[in-house]
């Protein structure tokens, strides 16, 4: 039976996506297109600049993307540009102020080619399995879509022929950040995590 630490996430990953109910959590503001176009554009931006994407998918109250970075951009640097810029362009735009998402995200170091594959495989489907079209090349906000560029396969970084990241204070988890690798990400509205009292 296979436990790898890739299967053990994308497993999390898909228990927490079926439940369909957490797609209607919160506001739901990157179901307007014009929101979930200013994220995809966030997350397409260093592109070419120590950044390859290989799947990314904008759902109506989170995203996912199959991202490698190298030394040039860390991946916490790109999350965070993301998030900032996402969020003052929809805020602008909405007439809102304040947090748009979560201040974690979810990262997950890809350790075998076959996982890779797997991982830009459940981006991808990831629509279609939340019942919004039929088939992924539907989804306007996804690599899947025909219009889309993005990285191949034979870009994959293994974990194992990079090094780690050097602490910059103590208490940082140096183990599971590369100077350059693949990754799975998940980042949230915040209001789709936090759930307010009426």
């Amino acid at each position: 039976m296979d436990e790898s630490p890739d299967k053990v996430w994308l497993d999390k990953v898909r228990a927490l996506d079926e439940d369909a109910s957490k797609l209607k959590r919160g506001s739901c503001i990157l179901a307007q297109p014009e929101n979930a176009k200013i994220v995809e554009g966030a997350i397409g931006f260093h592109r070419g600049s120590g950044l390859l994407l290989h799947a990314w998918c904008v759902m109506p109250n989170h995203a996912h993307v199959v991202v490698t970075t190298d030394e040039t951009l860390k991946l916490n640097m790109w999350l965070e540009s993301i998030k900032k810029f996402s969020a003052r362009k929809i805020n602008e735009r909405s007439g809102l102020g304040g947090s748009l998402w979560e201040r974690e995200s979810f990262n997950h170091l890809v350790r075998t080619i076959e996982y890779f594959g797997k991982f830009c495989e459940y981006v991808e489907e990831n629509p279609v399995v939340a019942g919004l079209c039929h088939s992924r090349e539907e989804w306007p906000y996804s690599s899947a879509n025909a219009g889309a560029n993005k990285d191949g396969l034979e870009q994959f970084v293994s974990p194992y022929e990079t090094t780690f990241v050097e602490p910059r204070n103590r208490g940082e988890l140096t183990h599971i950040i590369k100077e350059q690798g693949t990754y799975f990400v998940t980042f949230r509205l915040l209001d789709s995590v936090i759930l307010r009292r009426r």
